[in-house]
């Protein structure tokens, strides 16, 4: 597997154990560092969405030096601060 399959399989199951050690009502912050830095520009604007959509009911943090990410996550409406 390519390791940007690897890292989509990691970010599944990061996602789906938070889910499971969470009740509905309380959900844990997801934080990533440079989750999508393996991905290609597909894989990535279809993580980057399906993360938009993620957060609408819990906080999701990422950390990345790639500007070409940060510019595909402006574009799914997603709050960036350089820090």
């Amino acid at each position: 597997l390519s390791s940007g399959t690897v890292d989509q399989a990691y970010l599944s199951l990061r996602l789906a154990l938070s889910q499971l050690i969470t009740d509905n009502e309380q959900k844990l912050p997801i934080i990533l560092d440079d989750a999508l830095a393996q991905y290609d520009d597909i894989r990535t604007k279809t993580a980057l969405g399906f993360l938009q959509k993620y957060s609408e009911n819990g906080q999701i943090i990422m950390f990345t030096c790639h500007k070409s990410l940060i510019d595909s996550a402006k574009d799914t409406g997603a709050n960036c601060i350089n820090l």
